[in-house]
């Protein structure tokens, strides 16, 4: 029983004075992860078609307002016309009459600007979200494979994972220079 307890002891001892075994260290690489979304052709290709876009939506709004601008304008000289004293009654009920109708053309272009100006932001946000969503995922893969290539010569085994998660990389090198030039092929 003595010897039992020495040797546990001596074994206590030994392992609090032997150095501790090292686990293996993760390699971390930190990516800039806006300089690369800011740099990649894909996003500048992107920002060029939405900027396309916000002008015809542009010179289609302008247009829809030179519209309103007109009908505005015909329908006050319809209202002076229809208040002047100097024609018959029955000219002024006809004048009165048209001017109802450029009333209600008004209300109708005021409905369709406020409607396109409505849809067209929405198309615009979601066109936005959703080519975010696609680049930030071909990063992400491009940034993976890298990652992945750097950790591991050769092709990884089955139970390595390499996660890109926000703005950290398993990997031991900086991958963002590398992933712009990558990426801009």
């Amino acid at each position: 029983m003595k010897t039992n307890t020495a040797t546990f002891l001596a074994l206590v001892i030994a392992s609090f004075l032997a150095p501790p075994a090292r686990a293996a260290e993760p390699k971390i690489a930190i990516i800039d992860l806006k300089r690369v979304f800011d740099k990649y052709w894909k996003t500048k290709q992107a920002n060029a078609d939405l900027d396309e876009q916000k002008a015809d939506i542009s010179k289609k709004k302008k247009g829809i307002l030179d519209d309103y601008q007109k009908v505005t304008d015909d329908y006050k000289k319809l209202v002076e016309t229809a208040n002047d004293q100097a024609v018959s009654s029955d000219e002024r009920e006809r004048r009165k009459s048209a001017a109802e109708k450029k009333l209600m053309e008004l209300k109708e272009i005021e409905q369709t600007a406020t409607l396109f100006q409505r849809n067209s932001e929405e198309n615009l946000a979601l066109q936005v979200r959703r080519r975010t969503e696609n680049i930030l995922r071909d990063i992400r893969e491009l940034v993976d494979a890298k990652a992945r290539a750097a950790a591991f010569q050769g092709s990884p085994p089955a139970s390595a994972t390499v996660q890109v998660a926000g703005l950290l990389v398993n990997a031991k090198i900086e991958i963002d220079a590398i992933a712009v030039v990558k990426t801009n092929r």
